[in-house]
């Protein structure tokens, strides 16, 4: 089952006509990162995520899209990657499977190992 961003239409809104330089902060399943990659084709776009598994996600989702780079580290780290940047999108949280997967160390619902860090 593929993850279905809400608040598409309301980022894209946010997103300034004729950006060039756009970074998503936390990528997580990549819809946000397809989404403005197909309404500004022109646009440079920097996927970023701490967690190499939601990063893959978005990199399988976005496969068809050359102008995305894709970068695992925190979006705290941004400047080291890119400058000049047109749009910046940062969902702040977890994600759902982070609690259901107790191998993702976050679980609430079975014993797991407790560790809480996404890389």
């Amino acid at each position: 089952m593929q993850h279905i961003s809400i608040m598409v239409p309301e980022v894209l809104s946010l997103v300034p006509s004729g950006a060039k330089i756009i970074v998503d902060g936390t990528t997580w399943h990549g819809g946000h990162t397809l989404a403005m990659a197909q309404k500004f084709p022109d646009a440079t776009i920097a996927a970023m995520d701490r967690d190499v598994a939601m990063l893959e996600h978005a990199r399988e989702r976005c496969a068809d899209i050359d102008k995305i780079t894709f970068v695992n580290d925190s979006y705290a780290n941004f400047a080291q990657y890119i400058s000049g940047i047109d749009f910046i999108l940062l969902d702040i949280g977890v994600n759902r499977e982070h609690f259901e997967d107790r191998s993702r160390w976050f679980s609430i619902h079975d014993d797991g190992p407790l560790d809480m860090r996404f890389d």
